[in-house]
């Protein structure tokens, strides 16, 4: 006789906690991964005249921003920016609408916007 066959007439629901629990683990991935900011720090979402910011982006340079986007790079289908903080470097990444002026963008994004001040422990 089988362990496996000894556990499941001992534990008959065994299977469907199984099943449960990795219904449960996708559920949570899909949350993970569909967040509003998509695990960076910011998003920049601009439809036109539209643009709408998420996460860490100071009130003080969203205008700047707004501005740039809607007048110097003005593209005419909606794209979407996103940038994430590693240490003193800001990664930015856009949807492909935007990949023509991705470039410029992330210069502009990396002038613009400062990093976050860092708490050290002395």
């Amino acid at each position: 006789m089988l362990v496996a066959d000894t556990l499941l007439e001992q534990f008959p629901w065994l299977p469907d906690l199984g099943w449960a629990l990795g219904a449960l683990a996708l559920v949570c991935l899909a949350v993970y991964l569909l967040r509003p900011g998509g695990g960076g720090d910011f998003s920049i979402h601009v439809d036109g005249a539209d643009v709408i910011f998420s996460g860490r982006i100071p009130a003080a340079v969203r205008s700047a921003i707004e501005d740039f986007l809607t007048q110097d790079v003005a593209i005419p289908a909606a794209y979407t920016i996103r940038g994430k903080w590693d240490g003193r470097v800001l990664a930015i990444t856009v949807s492909p609408a935007a990949k023509p002026m991705e470039q410029r963008i992330r210069n502009f994004l990396k002038l613009t916007l400062k990093p976050p001040l860092t708490v050290t422990e002395e």
